[in-house]
């Protein structure tokens, strides 16, 4: 992303995380501020960015200004396209309790799936809030692509939890799982 940014002008890095803050993009690439200037230190190491010059303002420090360099513009591409050929499903504690969920009494793990649903909810409330002011501002044609992938996920996780809640309550996960252990015995 520092890459990809770098490639539009140069920034120094403060800058860099407003342009992420302005855009969203600390919404889900979870970028923490210092590991920017980690991250530029390590890439100008590499020989990816270069120091471009220093800027002063006022009584403030003082703050150096990045530019992207032809290595780092090759490592960019190379990065963007290797993305968009990789297939990931992150990893989730979700999952190991999906594993375990019998471990727990039922109105338990119930109650885990409804805050859960509820919390999934309130992700959606909050993309719509930001795609509202994104488009309030005359968001770019890719603010909606994004948009309406992460709704799509959303709404088939939040689908999933109640069908999986439904499940539970109705105790057809135990008619399934006896099902499955009558039909392996055949």
């Amino acid at each position: 992303m520092i890459l990809g940014l770098l490639k539009e002008k140069p920034y120094y890095g403060y800058e860099l995380k407003r342009v992420m803050q302005a855009r969203y993009m600390d919404e889900w690439a979870n970028v923490a501020f210092g590991s920017i200037y980690f991250a530029l230190t390590q890439m100008t190491g590499e020989g990816l960015v270069e120091p471009r010059g220093t800027e002063k303002e006022g009584n403030r420090p003082s703050r150096t200004v990045y530019s992207i360099t032809e290595a780092g513009k090759c490592e960019f591409f190379r990065l963007l396209r290797e993305g968009w050929q990789k297939v990931d499903v992150p990893p989730d504690p979700f999952r190991v309790c999906l594993i375990f969920f019998e471990e727990l009494p039922l109105e338990e793990t119930i109650s885990y799936l409804e805050r859960r649903a509820e919390a999934m909810q309130q992700t959606m409330d909050h993309i719509s809030a930001i795609f509202a002011e994104l488009n309030a501002k005359g968001a770019p044609w890719m603010a909606h692509c994004l948009w309406t992938h992460d709704m799509g996920l959303c709404q088939q996780e939040l689908a999933w939890l109640l069908a999986f809640l439904d499940d539970l309550k109705s105790g057809r996960h135990k008619e399934v799982q006896q099902e499955k252990k009558l039909a392996l015995r055949r």
